[in-house]
């Protein structure tokens, strides 16, 4: 909660701020988004083996607000809050992972036509963003040595390794339609973590390797987003 709060109150900065700035545009955008984790391979191990397997994507939503503030004709700031609901699979197994995380990107857009009704635009930024919950869900008949006998049906748990915070890079493309009755957008962006996600501790769920040490843990992100500016 006091994560949110602190988050809530940057993004109320800007809008304050933006009084003092050309303030171009507010809105808001919802979409899809589709996450896999790269680096090391998911590690599954019971007393006597150990099982690899490949991060796969899955489908979440990512819904949020934004400002666009103009810099030049051309170039523009654009800071966004975002709330991402994010899943990824394991390869060939009935197992993923359900992440949540406060999203901000900071972009700048280069306007490739500011005229006319359609306005085509490239973009590219930073993001950070604070972890909200990391579970793990796992398919009790793949891995039944793994679960206690009481347990019925997928076992889930929450992963204690996570890092609260993120942190990498998003580029992409969208497209503006301007009307009478505001902005409608549209914009496809990926984005590529720099950090590994996945820290040592003692107790619960770890993402760990046969040598007990923290897996290389990155999230990469595509992102499908609708949106309307006023």
């Amino acid at each position: 909660m006091k994560k949110t709060i602190l988050v809530l109150g940057v993004f109320l900065l800007f809008s304050i701020s933006a009084s003092a700035i050309n303030l171009s545009g507010k809105g808001f955008k919802i979409g899809p988004n589709f996450s896999k984790l790269s680096g090391d391979d998911f590690i599954i191990s019971s007393n006597t083996d150990t099982y690899n397997y490949s991060w796969k994507f899955d489908m979440g939503y990512t819904a949020g607000f934004f400002l666009t503030f103009n810099i030049t004709d051309k170039f523009l700031f654009q800071p966004e809050l975002l709330y991402s609901y994010k899943k990824v699979k394991v390869e060939d197994i009935d197992s993923k992972l359900k992440m949540k995380y406060i999203e901000i990107p900071l972009l700048f857009k280069y306007a490739i036509h500011n005229e006319g009704k359609i306005r085509p635009n490239l973009f590219l930024g930073p993001y950070y963003s604070l972890k909200n919950k990391v579970r793990v869900v796992i398919d009790s008949a793949s891995y039944a040595f793994l679960l206690d006998d009481a347990v019925k049906g997928d076992y889930e748990d929450d992963i204690k390794n996570i890092r609260r915070s993120d942190f990498g890079f998003i580029f992409g493309a969208g497209m503006d339609y301007v009307t009478n009755y505001g902005t409608f957008t549209l914009d496809i962006r990926y984005s590529m973590g720099f950090t590994s996600i996945a820290k040592e501790i003692e107790n619960g769920w770890n993402f760990v390797d046969e040598n007990n040490e923290s897996l290389d843990l990155k999230n990469n992100n595509m992102y499908f987003l609708l949106g309307y500016s006023f």
